[in-house]
């Protein structure tokens, strides 16, 4: 099984509330997409949601990391270099089938 982190808030405050592209979506059916895409992924990929701390650079450690363009500035070169990056678009009409087909293409 391959494991994804998707960085779905950030955190530039040391501990601070989390913010990002979709932290306040959770009134309009973030927790419905999440639980959406990772029943779609299993049982091949196990796909965790993360607020990331960028305060800390915390190493984020799975088989890919993804996170939306709209947030990718707030995230350390490494991690830009070698995550996989999806539309917010995407993100915002729940196109789950185009957003799995890119972590499965960028995991093979």
């Amino acid at each position: 099984m391959k494991k994804a982190v998707w960085i779905y808030s950030i955190n530039l405050n040391d501990g601070g509330s989390p913010f990002g592209s979709f932290a306040s979506l959770n009134g309009f059916g973030a927790k419905k997409f999440q639980t959406e895409l990772i029943s779609a992924l299993q049982p091949e990929i196990a796909l965790q949601f993360i607020s990331y701390d960028s305060a800390q650079h915390p190493p984020v450690t799975a088989d890919i990391v993804i996170f939306n363009e709209l947030d990718a500035r707030y995230l350390p070169e490494a991690l830009k270099e070698t995550g996989l990056i999806i539309a917010s678009q995407d993100i915002v009409t729940g196109n789950i089938d185009k957003i799995k087909q890119a972590i499965l293409a960028s995991l093979k």
